[in-house]
């Protein structure tokens, strides 16, 4: 399974923002990295 590092993780904590949408599910700290890659990849 593929998962982010504890650092990466406390750091996507202290991140804001919301998605537009309902695809990723932000109660996890999974979620809003992979909504946060989309964004700044996408």
């Amino acid at each position: 399974e593929d998962k982010p590092c504890e650092m990466l993780l406390k750091e996507i904590k202290s991140w804001p923002g919301v998605p537009e949408d309902d695809k990723y599910k932000l109660d996890s700290l999974w979620g809003h990295f992979l909504w946060w890659r989309e964004k700044f990849f996408g």
